[in-house]
């Protein structure tokens, strides 16, 4: 099956939901000075998506959660997703981490040219 048709068939709700409170969620850390744990992120990825399969109408949740199986809180599917906010999480504290990195060594090679 095609990647792009699997996409597709899966609620766009759903995915624009989550990546907005993800994104709200981790502004809101930062803001709140959590700083950039790890632990953090990985908490806002599960609350995140437990948010997205506990609030998402039925009528939005076209391939995912209640829209999928019928059951808000399948427990495959729940177990899945909360592993994706686990997965989620850490990919973003990698991605956070090595672009806090290049932007020292960028800075540290602009100030030994001064």
């Amino acid at each position: 099956m095609d990647t792009f048709k699997v996409a597709d068939e899966v609620s766009p709700a759903a995915k624009l939901t989550y990546g907005s409170l993800f994104g709200a969620f981790l502004m809101l850390a930062r803001a709140g000075g959590a700083g950039c744990k790890l632990s953090v992120n990985v908490l806002i990825g599960v609350a995140s998506i437990a948010l997205v399969v506990a609030l998402l109408p039925e009528y939005w949740s076209r391939g995912f959660g209640i829209g999928l199986t019928g059951v808000r809180f399948d427990p495959l599917p729940t177990a899945i997703y909360l592993i994706g906010g686990v997965a989620s999480g850490v990919v973003f504290s990698l991605t956070e981490k090595k672009c806090q990195s290049r932007e020292q060594d960028r800075a540290m090679r602009l100030s030994r040219k001064d």
